[in-house]
This record gives structure tokens, C-alpha cells and sequence, in this order.
């Protein structure tokens, strides 16, 4: 009796610290916007390459390829290519996190997140 109540207990110990961890993971995700570097688009060197960034922007150019979009965001200091897989439209104001990448040795953004402003 005394073996299984301690396996009863073994077993409710290691389901809490499971839930436990699982909740840390989440609310880091929750706040991981927050805590991502945020950058003007003439800050973005090749140096970012690989490095999570956000910004904030107006989609100025915008095309539909297979459910992916393909534009182009600005702010008062440049513009840069980004690539996602979200719904964008043209003119609407966004903040967004994601990626810094290069594509035909160019600059662009590959969006993770994205808020309307």
C-alpha cells in the first residue's frame, strides 16, 4: 500500500513539474515580441543576417505567390523586401518581427509575427 502511494506521488510530482515547464515555454512565446530588438530599416546591416528584429512600417508593395506574399515595407528611413506567410495589404501599417535574411544579395525580412498598428 505504502509503494503505491508513493508511486501515486512519484507520478503527481512529475505531472506538475510537466506542467510547470509547459507553462515557461509559453509565456515566453507570449512575450517574445516584446523582447525582440526593434530597429529603423536603415539600421538593418548584413550583420543582422540571422537575427530576429522588429519594425514598424507601411506595405508599400505587396504580390500573392501560393499562398506566401512577397513586398515590400517602409519607414521614414529606407525599405526592404519581406516574405511571410500572412495576408498583407497595400498601405496598412504593420509591426512586425521576423528574420533578417538575404536573398539575391539583397536585405529581407522573413515575417514571423505581425500586428496591425
Amino acid at each position: 500500500m505504502k509503494a503505491e502511494k508513493k508511486k501515486l506521488l512519484e507520478i503527481l510530482f512529475l505531472l506538475i513539474a510537466l506542467v510547470i515547464i509547459f507553462d515557461l515555454l509559453i509565456f515566453s512565446q507570449i512575450n517574445n515580441f516584446s523582447k525582440t530588438e526593434t530597429k529603423k530599416i536603415n539600421e538593418i546591416t548584413k550583420k543582422d543576417i540571422g537575427k530576429s528584429i522588429k519594425l514598424k512600417g507601411e506595405v508599400i508593395e505587396k504580390t500573392e505567390i501560393a499562398s506566401k506574399t512577397i513586398g515590400i515595407i517602409k519607414d521614414e528611413t529606407g525599405q526592404i523586401s519581406i516574405f511571410c506567410s500572412c495576408q498583407l495589404e497595400e498601405n496598412q501599417e504593420i509591426e512586425i518581427k521576423g528574420k533578417v535574411q538575404e536573398y539575391q544579395n539583397n536585405l529581407q525580412i522573413y515575417i514571423d509575427e505581425v500586428k496591425e498598428v
